[in-house]
């Protein structure tokens, strides 16, 4: 015992500077999992969804940042704390992000927080060892494995039946010994555990696999069917803007089997552009007469965390980001700026049940020869999800719709556009921000909002103290997603890209003085 308590202690002394976010994952095997196929098929169809959303050894259930004091149950036999040097915590929080259920448009489901394990071989391991944490190098991602297994159902479990006594023991002598066969299988039989996701990473000057997201794109086309997903990593300083237009095709998803583009902490802008923050995160700069910046053509991809202007704003091009005739597009968190496009920042073409939320968009212009919009066009004929955008200073228009009653429009803020908004949007629309008056009529508010900054050169849309109407005045939305373009939790539900914090707008003060 003091022995254990000696090698604790000096494991904590060594570590705890080193780490960066902490996972808390489940150890135990769920009651459920001796089930014989028998005993499911007895199961009523609730129950049976119930089983399907059990928790299982390997699950990652929360994430929190280094140091994090864990309570007395959250540990062996029920858990085990990870630990990942050099993780931030906002790269981290991609490990619990939400997978939405998309069969009802106008209701989005939530299924659940986790989409991710950690091998169940580390798990069983740590628990011969009687180890309550332990740490893995950021630098093992094949440590991570996907759980394809979608976990709907009622949260609440199956009632544990009462058992026989012989029958209790007979389980309960299994479940003792089942770990270590479960690791002599995995080791003397399996050899190891494969990754069951595809993971490149891009950074400028090498580091990484690729350092152009198109060249990583174009080297991995494939089919992710029964692969779990593709994470695409962008990390590192840029100290210039990646040029090349992104083509994102020839690959084979679906709901479960996707592509996830996303920035790290480190490569990501600060809710500003980098003319702006100077903060040498990654952007894309395409100056190319009618191409776009980045061109999905695959059916469930996510694009997270990026910004697209143009370095030579009076050089049109056909859009920022084009989204065309897709299923489970997730567009989010991104900033497009300064640039003369054909279709407009965002494109968004029958992308049937798209998500586009907390990006910001500003100061775009049509070409000399198009009247469509500077901002976000949607033309769709099944509905899509635009959620807490911030639109400003667009030529002609902000947010439009071509298409009769589409678009679902919810707390967004449209203002010092030519025109805020265009078209007929769905019914559901409602708490959006316009400074003309124009927009979806219900919740509809008509103010000009102040931001942080609006001057040109220095734009910075994080809200202002001042900006009562959009501050505590959103619609919850914590189904879908819950944080801002920051990486902020959002609590009370502000308008727009941006949650207002106290503590976080006074920083932003000081940095634009």
């Amino acid at each position: 015992m003091i022995k254990r308590l000696f090698l604790t202690l000096l494991f904590c002394l060594f570590t705890t500077s080193c780490f960066g976010a902490e996972f808390l994952v489940k150890a135990k095997p769920h009651w459920m999992d001796s089930f014989a196929q028998e005993d499911i098929d007895k199961l009523t169809s609730e129950e049976k969804q119930s089983y399907g959303a059990r928790s299982q050894i390997g699950d990652i259930i929360i994430v929190r940042s280094d140091g994090w004091k864990w309570g007395k149950e959250e540990c062996l036999p029920n858990f085990i704390v990870v630990k990942i040097p050099d993780l931030k915590l906002g790269d981290a929080k991609k490990y619990e992000e939400p997978l939405l259920d998309l069969t009802d448009p106008k209701n989005l489901i939530m299924l659940r927080h986790r989409k991710h394990q950690i091998s169940s071989m580390v798990v069983e391991n740590a628990k011969q060892l009687s180890q309550t944490a332990i740490s893995i190098p950021r630098a093992q991602k094949d440590t991570f494995i996907s759980n394809i297994i979608i976990k709907t159902g009622d949260p609440n479990e199956v009632i544990q039946p009462k058992k026989k006594t012989v029958y209790y023991w007979y389980h309960k002598i299994k479940d003792s010994i089942k770990p270590y066969l479960i690791t002599a299988y995995n080791f003397y039989v399996k050899k190891c555990y494969a990754a069951q996701f595809l993971f490149k990473s891009v950074q400028e000057g090498g580091g990484g696999d690729y350092t152009t997201l198109e060249a990583c794109m174009n080297a991995n086309e494939q089919d992710l069917t029964g692969d779990g997903w593709f994470d695409v990593e962008i990390d590192g300083t840029w100290s210039s803007a990646d040029t090349t237009e992104v083509l994102v095709h020839n690959y084979t998803t679906t709901v479960n089997d996707y592509i996830n583009i996303y920035t790290t902490t480190t490569a990501r802008h600060d809710g500003t552009a980098n003319a702006v923050s100077a903060k040498n995160n990654y952007r894309m700069d395409n100056d190319s007469v009618n191409v776009s910046s980045l061109y999905l053509s695959n059916a469930f991809t996510t694009v997270n965390g990026i910004e697209i202007f143009s370095s030579s704003p009076t050089q049109w091009q056909r859009t920022g980001i084009y989204a065309p005739n897709l299923d489970g597009i997730v567009v989010c968190n991104n900033i497009i700026h300064d640039g003369t496009m054909y279709y407009g920042a965002i494109y968004i073409y029958y992308t049937r049940g798209g998500i586009f939320y907390n990006n910001i968009i500003y100061d775009m212009t049509e070409s000399s020869d198009n009247k469509d919009p500077g901002g976000i066009y949607i033309v769709d004929d099944r509905d899509v999800f635009i959620y807490n955008n911030t639109v400003f200073n667009c030529d002609p228009v902000g947010i439009k719709t071509a298409s009769a009653n589409r678009g679902i429009l919810k707390n967004n803020i449209a203002n010092g556009n030519t025109t805020d908004y265009s078209g007929t949007f769905d019914t559901d629309s409602t708490t959006n921000i316009t400074e003309d008056g124009s927009g979806p009529a219900t919740g509809l508010i008509t103010h000009a909002l102040d931001f942080v900054s609006k001057v040109g050169g220095s734009e910075d849309f994080h809200l202002a103290a001042t900006d009562t109407e959009a501050i505590n005045a959103g619609e919850d939305l914590s189904a879908t997603f819950t944080d801002d373009i920051d990486g902020d939790t959002r609590s009370d539900w502000d308008i727009g890209a941006d949650e207002y914090a106290a503590a976080a707008a006074a920083r932003r003060i000081i940095l634009v003085q």
